[in-house]
């Protein structure tokens, strides 16, 4: 009887681990999914900037970024 607890205490600790585990790698997984979204409203706001331009101002913004250098 003593055996069966305990073998039904360590299935349930197995069972919390594994969920433990589990729900980490969910939060892993949408951290990287935030990241990425970030990264791609920042590509968007870029763009978006850039279309808000006068052509004859890109263009002179363009040629200006090889004459910093």
């Amino acid at each position: 009887m003593i055996y069966a607890a305990i073998i039904a205490g360590l299935a349930a600790l197995a069972a919390f681990g594994a969920v433990m585990y589990r729900s980490g790698r969910t939060a892993a997984e949408n951290a990287v999914f935030k990241e990425r979204e970030r990264e791609h409203e920042k590509v968007e706001q870029i763009i978006d900037n850039v279309a808000d331009l006068p052509a004859d101002d890109l263009r002179r913004r363009l040629q200006n970024i090889g004459r910093k250098e």
